[in-house]
């Protein structure tokens, strides 16, 4: 409400009357406002209480990540795994992001194409797919990541494969004796 006076003030210094009424409009704004504020806070007080902090932050680094994925492809840059991985963005955090924009509606789920036309129409979409994973829960997030249904393979006390074997110990693989047995 600061400066509500001085602008009032120098905007109608003398038709009284039209100042009475945009200092209404002043009000009713600030009360809307208020209303709204309560609102999102009993929002965010539910969606807290739905998701554990860490589901929350999953939730927010995804929207965060699928933010940067439409500012990357509106921008004329790749949106690739390799790319992603280039600014920073893992893998995990790709298919996150992009299991969110497909909640959301901006990638097409059978040809996973984008199906957006504007910056904003894919800032409508994030928020729709954050909508529905807040309210589905985060398993729904995580069940469509293939990362996350599929975890990778655990490795041995020795950096290879889970049975013991170091990693290249198979000759076979070796680009040398490609094809031998």
């Amino acid at each position: 409400m600061s400066g509500l006076i001085d602008g009032l003030c120098e905007k109608y210094s003398t038709d009284y009357q039209r100042m009475a009424t945009a200092l209404d409009q002043a009000l009713a704004e600030i009360d809307r406002l208020r209303l709204e504020n309560a609102n999102l806070r009993v929002e965010l007080h539910d969606l807290r209480r739905r998701l554990q902090d860490h589901e929350l932050r999953m939730l927010r680094r995804a929207e965060r990540d699928a933010l940067l994925l439409g500012a990357l492809w509106f921008s004329g840059g790749y949106t690739s795994k390799r790319q992603a991985q280039s600014i920073g963005l893992g893998e995990n955090r790709w298919c996150l992001a992009r299991a969110l924009l497909t909640f959301g509606g901006a990638i097409s789920k059978r040809t996973k194409t984008v199906r957006v036309q504007t910056p904003a129409q894919w800032e409508t979409a994030v928020s729709c797919g954050v909508r529905i994973v807040a309210a589905e829960g985060v398993d729904l997030l995580k069940r469509a990541s293939y990362r996350h249904n599929h975890p990778r393979r655990k490795t041995g006390a020795l950096g290879g494969a889970s049975g013991g074997a170091l990693i290249g110990a198979n000759t076979r693989h070796s680009t040398s004796e490609r094809g031998a047995r």
